[in-house]
């Protein structure tokens, strides 16, 4: 007989007693003879004061006793009573037995022999025992209390059919053992206690703090709503429920037993322990209580949540236990994993509270979203060897809230794209430390990296020999949106930042900071440093440190942005651009022995009206292997410093200036060098060029040519200067075109090979100009349009060489003095010398020569040959004459034909300035007055200071000042 067939059978004897009850005359007391089995029909066996003994046995609207004792009672047939009280004995009911109230007052009942039981109310004792019959009973007391409750057992395939549970005047403990043993409840239970063993079930539309103790093969409870209660479900029992609550104030374990909850599980008071593969079957497990825990552990132990996770206290996960869901939310409670234990999660993860993986701890989904709700915290952390969380989709740490993400000790994250502080307002921590740990994105085609600081605020550590690593072609960004802020910082030896051949962009519209130190490695295809207008920085140090970019390193695109790289780090960079479309001050910077950074590309400072700026220090080096260019483009400024014998060395050419409207300014000082091939100098119309060597042991070496100012076409101005102990190397050529100056002051320079007498060639073209002291190791040709200018001020300038002065060429000598390479300009030539073109002779210093002074301006030891197509003179008033003649042939000279006017004023030198009172000075060129005057615009009046001559030069002292603050020279 099935559960429904039962429950039907109940309510058709339910009625058939209530008409039987109404028609009764008269009721009778029965007892049973004490102490002795037998027949419930045996009117020997029943005895009364309304009747003489023996003479019938109760029927329908009889009371009825059963003495107490362990005695056997038989019913067979079809039996009834009003009311039966019993005392311990065994109703072994054969056929039917109907009674209004079955009362046991506190003694053992045993109903037996597979028959049937049916009564409106069961007043329950201390046991009551349903072998192998069907009871079928309208409401259920039990009058047992306290530590004793009344029991109720049912075994031998026996089933026992009740509508409600009466607690009021005592608790009932309910015990289903063996196949087809049923307890069918058709009312809510309230709290009791529930024990199942191999074969019992029950079934209830409701239980609220239920007890349960389930064991055995078959043993399984039924519950059609919301089982709220706690205990034990053992290998083999199940308990199967509408909705599902651990409560009742105790914990619930599922020791190799099955909890099915086909809606929603709720941990309302109480913890679960899920072991010995057991398992938890929901639609959705949400809420309950901060204060719970759901524990599962060991291999086949599991959660099945077919829909979503959203608990509110804690999840551990151990020892292989698994949880399975849609979707997870973690608001207020944390979830935890380890040795094997794992989340598997078909959907995403929404965490604002915690999510541990520890030593060997999984986690498997689609998403994880750090901090997904404004004003909430969330974190994940995967920690130690085995523990893995491998993601079908992204990991966002800190999207609105603040989230956390923790990797270290050997645990390894996998997603197909990361970031950290996504919107505004959000803020995302990154920390992946120590060996072995590693985080791997994997982006889909077309998809995104690696995004520190959206348009809130990221920051990313990896230490310790952590890696993270891009495994193909994607972007990724440090600050992509205006308000967004990511810096990534790695530290230690082989921390590295591994992008491939991705795309990398500190600041975007935002601030992108990246910084590493101690041995951290970072790799990428492009890199690109600003294209906002914050202070985008990379920054580089520390011996073993690399920085690697296979395709571009641009350093400010558009925006701002710096590179740093010094302590003994290294770059391997195939191409390096500073400032590109930018006019931010985007800077370059190396310093330190053992700082290094090569490529196989070009270096170029200052690009598409960009303005970029490079420092060299400290014995750094920059090698690049196609060329370096300094403001080549048109509107770029370009600027390049080189010093402390930092070396750039180049296979190929360096190009400084070159752009219309451009600025290039190369500087090389402190023993700095720069090696070339080809170094060319040069400006277009607008635009100006200056390369300076200008301390001593600073280096610039041309393999074959160095080319000073544009041979074609419209120029601005050019300057090569070399000064104080500078060196310059020419292989082939020094060619001084057109706008070109080279100036050489106190320094060296050799020309094919040598600082003697070499090959090598000077050519100084239309618009150039060879200016300075020292030496010129070369041959020197000056083409029409040419000019050689010796000195700074008046000083000599040696050609360790021949001499060739070219039809429109032109000799420039500065003369403001008797003295040869201080007062006045000599070109001293060691080779030959051919003259011809302009000689442009300048009096300066308010110096005019008398009468039959001679000024040796051009010295050459092999002799001189032709002359100058005129002479002209410059510094003295009209009227004045001169010749030029030659010495010997081995030099020509100014001779002066009469007394000179001069038309120019010395420069009035301020030697010192003490309170109200100061030194001037003045060249000793003739008599001139010194006046004084209170404002700049006079009236000047004589001074009456007499000087003192000293060293060639006039020495006034002048004290109490006073309102007379400015001072002039006159004849």
């Amino acid at each position: 007989m099935n559960t429904t067939e039962r429950s039907h059978r109940f309510r058709r004897v339910w009625i058939g007693l209530a008409l039987g009850f109404g028609l009764a005359v008269r009721a009778d007391f029965f007892s049973w003879e004490t102490g002795t089995d037998g027949s419930f029909t045996d009117p020997n066996r029943w005895h009364g004061p309304n009747f003489p003994e023996h003479t019938r046995y109760p029927g329908a609207s009889d009371d009825a006793t059963i003495d107490r004792g362990p005695i056997t009672v038989t019913i067979s047939g079809s039996q009834a009573t009003r009311e039966l009280v019993t005392g311990n004995p065994t109703l072994q009911i054969l056929g039917t037995y109907a009674v209004n109230q079955l009362s046991a007052y506190g003694t053992p009942l045993t109903l037996a022999g597979g028959g049937e039981l049916t009564t409106p109310l069961w007043l329950m004792g201390a046991v009551a025992t349903v072998n192998g019959t069907t009871a079928s009973v309208g409401t259920l007391q039990p009058l047992g209390g306290g530590l004793q409750p009344s029991e109720l057992r049912i075994t031998g395939g026996g089933t026992v059919l009740s509508e409600s549970l009466d607690r009021s005047r005592g608790a009932l403990r309910v015990v289903v053992e063996g196949p087809g043993s049923l307890w069918s409840h058709s009312s809510a239970l309230p709290f009791m206690e529930a024990v199942l063993r191999p074969g019992g079930h029950v079934e209830v539309p409701s239980a609220n703090g239920i007890y349960l103790d389930a064991s055995g093969g078959g043993a399984s409870m039924v519950v059609a709503g919301l089982f709220r209660g706690y205990g034990r479900v053992a290998a083999g029992a199940w308990l199967q429920s509408s909705d599902g609550e651990n409560a009742g104030g105790g914990n619930t374990t599922l020791d190799g037993g099955r909890w099915t909850v086909t809606h929603e599980y709720r941990s309302a008071g109480g913890d679960l322990f899920i072991v010995n593969q057991g398992i938890l079957q929901a639609r959705d497990l949400v809420a309950g209580l901060v204060s719970t825990m759901i524990q599962v552990e060991g291999a086949g132990s599991r959660v099945e949540i077919s829909n979503r996770l959203r608990p509110l206290g804690g999840i551990q996960l151990r020892k292989g236990g698994v949880l399975v869901c849609g979707t997870a939310e973690f608001e207020l409670g944390f979830g935890y994993a380890e040795s094997g234990g794992m989340f598997s999660v078909g959907g995403d993860v929404f965490n604002n509270s915690g999510l541990n993986l520890n030593n060997g701890g999984l986690l498997e989904a689609n998403g994880v979203f750090l901090a997904d709700t404004v004003g909430r915290g969330g974190g994940l952390t995967v920690a130690g060897g085995g523990s893995l969380a491998e993601l079908r989709g992204p990991v966002v740490v800190g999207q609105r809230g603040e989230g956390t993400l923790t990797v270290r000790d050997g645990g390894r994250l996998s997603s197909v794209s990361g970031g950290a502080g996504v919107f505004s307002g959000a803020l995302g921590t990154v920390d992946v430390s120590g060996s072995g740990t590693a985080w791997e994105i994997r982006p889909t085609s077309g998809g995104g990296g690696l995004l520190v600081g959206g348009a809130g605020t990221a920051t990313m550590t990896v230490t310790s020999g952590a890696t993270v690593q891009v495994s193909r072609e994607a972007l990724s960004v440090l600050g992509r949106e205006s308000g967004g802020r990511g810096t990534v910082r790695l530290y230690g030896f082989a921390s590295a930042l591994d992008l491939g051949a991705g795309r990398l962009v500190l600041g975007e519209r935002g601030r992108g900071i990246l910084e590493m130190e101690s041995g951290a490695r970072v790799q990428a295809g492009n890199i690109v440093v600003g294209r906002s207008q914050l202070d985008n920085h990379l920054i580089v140090q520390g011996g073993a440190s690399l920085l690697g970019a296979t395709e571009e390193l641009v350093v400010g695109e558009g925006g701002s942005g710096s590179l740093q790289v010094f302590g003994g780090a290294h770059g391997i960079v195939k191409r390096l651009v500073i400032g590109r479309e930018s006019l931010a001050e985007n800077r370059v910077v190396l310093r330190d022995p053992g700082t290094r950074v090569t490529g196989s590309g070009r270096v170029d400072i200052g690009e598409f009206n960009g303005r970029g700026i490079l420092e060299m220090s400290g014995v750094s080096e920059l090698r690049p292997a196609a060329g370096l260019s300094v403001g080549i483009y048109d509107g770029s400024d370009g600027r390049l410093s080189v010093d402390e014998n930092s070396v750039l060395a180049t296979p190929e050419d360096a190009i400084i200036g070159g752009g219309a409207n451009s600025k290039a300014l190369a500087i090389l000082r402190g023993g700095g060098s720069l090696e070339a091939l080809d170094v060319l100098v040069f400006a277009k119309a607008s635009g100006a060029a200056s390369l300076l060597v200008t301390n001593a042991s600073s280096n610039l070496e041309a393999a074959r040519d160095l080319q000073v100012g544009f041979t074609r076409g419209p120029v601005g101005p050019t300057l090569v200067a070399a000064a104080s102990g500078a060196f310059v190397s020419v292989g082939e050529r020094l060619i001084v075109g057109n706008g070109g100056r080279f100036e050489v002051s106190a320094s060296r320079v050799k020309v094919g090979g040598g600082e003697f007498p070499a090959p090598g060639t000077v050519r100084i073209g239309p618009g150039g100009r060879l200016q300075g002291v020292g030496g010129v190791a070369a041959r020197v040709e000056v083409a029409a349009g040419g000019v050689v200018s010796p000195g700074s001020s008046p000083g000599t300038l040696s050609v360790q060489g021949n001499y060739v002065q070219q039809a429109g060429g032109q000799l420039e000598i500065e003369i403001a003095g008797t003295k040869a390479g201080t007062g006045y300009d000599v070109l001293q030539v060691s080779g030959a010398a051919t003259v011809g073109g302009v000689l442009k002779v300048n009096f300066t210093e308010g110096f005019a020569p008398k009468t039959g002074q001679t000024f040796p301006v051009l010295l050459a030891g092999g002799g001189i040959t032709g002359t100058f197509e005129r002479v002209e003179v410059a510094g003295v008033a009209p009227g004045f004459r001169s010749a030029v003649v030659p010495d010997a042939g081995k030099g020509l000279s100014l001779v002066a034909q009469n007394d000179g006017i001069p038309t120019t004023v010395p420069t009035l030198a301020i030697e010192s300035v003490a309170s109200n009172g100061a030194i001037l000075s003045w060249p000793a060129n003739g008599l001139w007055v010194l006046q004084s005057a209170p404002a700049v615009s006079g009236p000047f009046k004589d001074s009456g200071v007499v000087p003192v001559l000293r060293d060639d030069r006039y020495v006034v002292t002048l004290s109490g000042i006073g309102t007379a603050a400015y001072y002039r020279l006159r004849r």
